[in-house]
């Protein structure tokens, strides 16, 4: 099972982490030196500046463990599209523990 997990948080040893297949940094916040110690020897490491032909391989490994089942979404709160900058206040604050959706069709 793959979970969300704070990979800077594990870089600096606040706790334990597992081991990992894939980290995938979407918002530029860590480097890969930063997650060594959360990546399986094997493991993947790629962000949305990863090169194009490297990425579209790490994004089908990705799709491939979406399909299987075997990555789980963490979801954090769900606000609808007239609480969007509640939203953004909460995101702001840096505390939030998983995804943040907004429905925009209710």
């Amino acid at each position: 099972m793959y979970i969300h997990l704070n990979y800077k948080d594990c870089w600096i040893s606040y706790y334990p982490c597992k081991k990992n297949d894939i980290i995938f940094d979407a918002v530029l916040k860590i480097k890969k030196s930063q997650c060594k110690n959360s990546l399986k020897e094997d493991g993947i490491f790629f962000s949305s500046m990863t090169q194009t032909q490297e990425k579209i391989k790490h994004l089908d490994k990705l799709k491939d463990l979406i399909e299987e089942g075997k990555i789980k979404s963490v979801i954090d709160r769900s606000y609808p599209m007239d609480k969007i900058a509640e939203a953004h206040e909460y995101v702001d604050k840096g505390h939030k523990k998983g995804n943040i959706i907004i429905s925009i069709i209710q």
